[in-house]
């Protein structure tokens, strides 16, 4: 199917005929008749005329391997790609693949979740057809330490992917929400089953809030939630960000598995809308308030509390006391 895709994207706006098709493809007419069919079925668009050929017009905006992969440089991100119309969840998916074996870069992608996961055991809104939710595999060789910045690289990929494509003014909330202004409009959560010494892999899941509507967000989240949609007053393809993401993601993540997090710290700075600010940490045993001086250079969240002391964060639920920024 995807060769047939490529052949008639080759020659956009142009017929391309049923036999040099076939002859490419080395099937009969008929089964090219076929595949054309399936195709349009899936919700491309594609002119035909018996006495001519084909000719390609438009693709859907689904989440399809075919279209996730076209453009794009073959790399880790762009050989196991699994499309699902529905699933309870991604991220269940992608860590019980992980578990059986399943290769790093193996890609989860759900036009739909009824069970999506979102950080500390929250659910995650996931309605169908309109935002981004997908699940990776990463087998990364590095210290088990490393893996919380991760969350923190994956974040900074996807963030300023986003601001490319969109040209809003998303930012990151440590470590792992990303806002634009004072509401959330996607999240990233990170897995990881790992020995004493040695990482045998991680989960990467996110979602993003793409083409929902006020309608599709429910009463007691519309004060806190928002969509690309909502702030630009205009549609989006999750195609064309999942493509930027993922490639911004192949270059981000070689440079994290060599250097860590280090490189990137600058970066995720400028991005954050975090720092800088009076914020409240929630942590399952304690709760502390201060000023957000910085990020380490492991990851971790730097607070001046108000006794003047700086204690650092590793994890916790981050929530901004000031608005601005």
């Amino acid at each position: 199917m995807e060769n047939l895709l490529s052949l008639l994207r080759k020659e956009a706006g142009r017929v391309v005929s049923g036999a040099l098709l076939s002859r490419a493809l080395g099937v009969s007419r008929t089964a090219v008749w076929k595949r054309v069919n399936r195709l349009r079925e899936m919700g491309y668009e594609i002119a035909s005329s018996p006495s001519s050929g084909y000719r390609f017009i438009s693709a859907p905006d689904l989440l399809l391997p075919e279209e996730i992969r076209y453009g794009l440089k073959a790399g880790t991100f762009t050989g196991k790609i699994h499309y699902l119309e529905r699933t309870e969840s991604t991220q269940t998916i992608a860590r019980d693949m992980a578990r059986q074996g399943a290769s790093e870069g193996t890609l989860i992608v759900a036009d739909a979740q009824s069970r999506g996961k979102g950080r500390l055991g929250r659910s995650w809104v996931s309605p169908p057809k309109c935002n981004l939710y997908f699940s990776m595999i990463l087998k990364p060789d590095v210290p088990p330490a490393w893996i919380p910045q991760i969350t923190l690289v994956s974040a900074a990929s996807l963030c300023e992917s986003l601001i490319k494509e969109t040209g809003l003014p998303v930012r990151i909330r440590w470590p792992n929400d990303l806002w634009i202004g004072e509401k959330k409009a996607g999240g990233i959560l990170t897995e990881m089953s790992a020995d004493m010494d040695q990482v045998n892999y991680v989960v990467l899941g996110a979602g993003i809030n793409v083409n929902m509507t006020r309608d599709d967000i429910p009463a007691d989240l519309q004060e806190t939630a928002t969509s690309l949609f909502l702030e630009a007053g205009r549609t989006f393809s999750r195609v064309a960000l999942f493509r930027r993401f993922l490639q911004g993601l192949e270059r981000d993540y070689a440079v994290f598995c060599k250097h860590g997090f280090i490189p990137f710290r600058e970066r995720w700075t400028a991005l954050s809308m975090t720092i800088g600010r009076q914020v409240r940490v929630g942590m399952p045993q304690r709760e502390i308030q201060g000023l957000a001086l910085e990020i380490g250079e492991q990851g971790r969240l730097r607070i001046r509390r108000e006794d003047g002391t700086i204690e650092e964060v590793v994890s916790g639920d981050v929530t901004v006391m000031e608005k601005g920024r």
